[in-house]
């Protein structure tokens, strides 16, 4: 009986600051990979389409940024890859923190897409983190976050891959800089 009382207890000061009984669950965990445009201040690999490298650029993360040319219309894409999260779970909430802090970052609608492959499968998925007005948002570290599933919803998730797509419309520069992904599970 006392041990239900404190689970109770438990429950309720959880939910009183913010949390919930589902937080208290001792299975639950994180993955976090951290990286950068640069491969060699990230120790990963990316890759880009549309997109130069600069650097030496002051303000930026690492001093390093990508950056598409004035595009109308045209795709530009980065995508930042790192060492796979394997997930054993068939959801997880993924946020993103991206690094923004450059006046030439103007794309009003940037899409930032968490890849998914399930482990029944080779092929991959994008699932829509969220998109970041970059000529607006505050400089420095934007987050964004929503839950991501399982192609097939009976699956592990597994992951390399966060990319930034270009919005459509004119006369914008999309950027890429750090980042930081985390899936809680």
């Amino acid at each position: 009986m006392r041990l239900r009382k404190r689970m109770a207890i438990s429950c309720l000061c959880g939910f009183l600051i913010g949390g919930s009984c589902l937080g208290l669950n001792t299975n639950a965990a994180t993955f976090t990979r951290s990286t950068d445009n640069d491969p060699v201040a990230s120790g990963y690999s990316g890759s880009a389409l549309n997109m130069s490298y600069y650097g030496g650029i002051s303000g930026s993360y690492n001093n390093d940024m990508r950056l598409s040319p004035v595009i109308n219309n045209d795709l530009a894409t980065y995508s930042w890859l790192f060492p796979t999260m394997a997930i054993p779970k068939t959801s997880c909430t993924v946020t993103l923190q991206v690094y923004l802090n450059n006046a030439n970052f103007t794309d009003p609608n940037a899409q930032y897409i968490f890849k998914v492959r399930s482990s029944d499968s080779t092929a991959s998925y994008g699932t829509n983190i969220g998109s970041i007005n970059q000529r607006y948002a505050v400089s420095g570290w934007t987050t964004i976050s929503s839950p991501v599933y399982a192609n097939s919803g009976k699956y592990n998730i597994y992951s390399s891959e966060v990319m930034v797509i270009s919005s459509t419309g004119s006369a914008k520069q999309t950027g890429a800089d750090g980042l930081i992904v985390t899936a809680n599970y």
